[in-house]
């Protein structure tokens, strides 16, 4: 596995809106408030694991 190169910067992304609380979590994906590719269906539908590449996975329907 390729050992990351603290010298080498990405831009941040600021993320908008609340955290949500994880007692009340809302229905459909849990990070669809603050996600900036959300689509309507995030809301209802709550997204499984999927694989990237080798040991990179995300849960995302836009990934």
């Amino acid at each position: 596995m390729p050992v990351p190169n603290p010298r080498l910067r990405r831009e941040r992304i600021i993320l908008q809106g609340e955290t949500p609380n994880p007692i009340n979590l809302p229905p459909g994906c849990r990070f669809h408030p603050r996600c900036p590719i959300a689509q309507p269906h995030c809301q209802q539908t709550d997204p499984g694991w999927r694989k990237i590449e080798p040991l990179h996975f995300a849960a995302c329907h836009e990934v």
